[in-house]
């Protein structure tokens, strides 16, 4: 009987790790799980790393949820919201983890999806031990939520570099080029289709480059649509910590195109 007991409770205590890693790393606090000596059900492995990032036009914070849970229950116990724009780290400890984001509609301590709540994402991911991924939520808006999730693969730099690549999550857009400002127009990339991501590119992390400014642009008309300014690429500034050489980014084209609600707009996602 008290191994019955002690396998249930080991059981127990792994299906709710990962609502605790959420947790400690959506909000912020450091919360630790004993450990249990027992084999328990599933694999458990060295964590991965998943940035989760908001790009759904409209969408009102999103509540990150991990799985299963039963259905007909309907009540979800919130772990932090995460606004449009916004991206949460957190690091799945399974080969393959169920997540669900629902857009928070009501302030309480919980989410009832019956009359509070709306799935943006519902989906079972795979992972591999120390890999790095990504889940992009996207789409046109709330009435027809989309995702993109990818493996990132990433170079460790030792020279004076930076990784950049380049992703289009504005829904009904046209393909878009990306340039460097002052530069030729398509000069990065010529074109990218909705939910295109290029792989990273190497950029000069000298001393004598402060900032690089990204231009996304239609690449049929040559339109400016949107710009990023990479600040800080090479500083020498001892009390700032540098968080662009030898590291890698993503820098996203979210928003709806021209008579949309939200309007075009970039965000940088640290990917390293």
């Amino acid at each position: 009987m008290d191994d019955i007991y002690e396998q249930k409770k080991c059981n127990d205590m792994t299906h709710i790790r990962l609502l605790y890693i959420l947790f400690s790393v959506v909000l912020g606090t450091g919360l630790v799980l004993p450990g249990c000596k027992k084999e328990t059900s599933g694999r458990v492995f060295s964590a991965a790393s998943l940035n989760v990032v908001n790009a759904l036009p409209t969408s009102n914070p999103l509540i990150l949820v991990q799985g299963p849970i039963a259905p007909e229950v309907g009540i979800f116990s919130p772990i932090g919201a995460l606004s449009y724009g916004g991206t949460a780290v957190l690091t799945p400890s399974r080969s393959t983890e169920t997540l669900y984001a629902l857009q928070k509609n009501v302030d309480t301590g919980s989410v009832n999806v019956q009359g509070g709540g709306t799935f943006m994402f519902d989906g079972s991911l795979s992972f591999s031990a120390g890999s790095l991924y990504s889940l992009f939520i996207t789409g046109v808006d709330t009435s027809s939520p989309d995702f993109l999730f990818v493996q990132d693969t990433v170079t460790q730099r030792t020279d004076s570099t930076a990784g950049i690549r380049f992703i289009n999550l504005s829904a009904g857009s046209n393909p878009v080029s990306v340039d460097i400002q002052g530069q030729a127009i398509g000069g990065v990339v010529t074109s990218l289709a909705y939910k295109g991501i290029t792989n990273f590119m190497s950029f000069p992390a000298t001393s004598a480059i402060s900032s690089y400014v990204f231009e996304y642009r239609d690449a049929t008309s040559g339109s400016l649509l949107a710009s990023y300014t990479v600040n800080g690429v090479n500083t020498s500034n001892e009390h700032v910590s540098n968080t662009v050489l030898f590291r890698n980014l993503t820098i996203a084209l979210i928003g709806q195109p021209a008579g949309g609600i939200v309007g075009q707009s970039c965000i940088r996602v640290n990917s390293f």
